[in-house]
């Protein structure tokens, strides 16, 4: 192989020297050219190199610098532990001073408490000496006590005196505010009128009411007389033998569900108020008022809008 690469080698070098002729010039030319094609490359690498030693250099020094370090101190440490047991040995046990500890300054508190505790004794035989001279004054002034038990009579009956009037004060509020169950109660009574009649089989005749009247004074147990007949007298009929019931629509129930409100005219007058809607008598807004007669609360009047 090595005979046949030189044969090549040498008819390669025969044709050129026979057919390429270079000047010097040309040489001089692809001399420099081959030497700045060369240069670049020597400089990063050269760069590349100094870079990665320098970047070896300051990841391992401070490391080395720090087992360096260590092991000095360790013999320095060493080397000053055996000096001091060497010399302990050597010196006598008098040599080194004994140091007290120094006592704590007392502060300003410290001291008051201590006092007390020091003043306990002549404190306990002042209290004997004042209990023996209370002792004395209860037995020479029984009259002043006689004096003093009037005034705490004097006392006893005005607060007496004084939870009375509390207790009616209380009981007065408890009269001027009235509780809505009542008007609810008085309401459930208006939407249950006429279920209390009785009609004859086959006909429109009230067997348990005789007159429009009589009817009238029933209702007048929750709400007045004038109210009473402006609701039903124009639904009932007075005939021989006592009294019918003109058949037509019953009267608009006030619907006590939620959204209903209550109201004060004054402290005998009260309304509940509230807007409904129903198939038989559209949407309306309705108030039933209430008023104070002979100590009970009565129905005063049905406004329909």
């Amino acid at each position: 192989m090595d005979q046949f690469d030189a044969k090549i080698k040498q008819d390669a070098k025969n044709y050129l020297q026979q057919n390429v002729h270079f000047t010097r010039e040309n040489r001089n030319n692809i001399n420099e050219s081959i030497a700045k094609k060369r240069t670049p490359f020597l400089i990063t690498g050269l760069t590349t190199v100094m870079l990665a030693i320098a970047i070896v250099v300051m990841i391992g020094l401070p490391v080395w610098l720090q087992s360096q370090n260590n092991v000095v101190l360790q013999q320095t440490i060493a080397s000053i532990s055996e000096i001091n047991l060497t010399l302990k040995n050597k010196l006598p046990d008098d040599f080194l001073p004994v140091v007290e500890p120094e006592e704590p300054e007392k502060t300003e508190e410290q001291e008051e408490t201590e006092q007390p505790e020091q003043n306990e004794p002549v404190e306990t035989e002042q209290n004997e000496e004042q209990s023996d001279n209370e002792v004395e004054t209860n037995e020479e002034s029984p009259s002043q006590s006689n004096e003093e038990e009037p005034e705490e009579t004097e006392e006893s009956t005005s607060t007496e005196q004084g939870t009375e009037e509390e207790e009616t004060n209380t009981e007065t509020e408890e009269e001027q505010s009235v509780d809505e169950a009542v008007f609810i109660d008085l309401v459930k009574k208006y939407n249950a009128m006429g279920d209390d009649i009785i009609l004859e089989e086959g006909s429109y005749k009230i067997e348990n009411y005789q007159s429009k009247e009589e009817y009238y004074n029933y209702l007048s147990s929750f709400m007045t007389y004038e109210t009473a007949k402006e609701l039903w007298h124009y639904r009932l009929k007075n005939v021989e033998g006592g009294l019918e019931l003109i058949a037509m629509d019953g009267h608009e129930d006030f619907s006590l569900e939620e959204g209903y409100t209550f109201g004060q005219y004054s402290d005998t007058e009260y309304y509940i108020n509230r807007y409904q809607e129903s198939d038989l008598f559209g949407g309306t807004d309705m108030t039933i008022n209430f008023t104070l007669r002979e100590g009970t609360w009565v129905i005063s009047d049905i406004i329909r809008k």
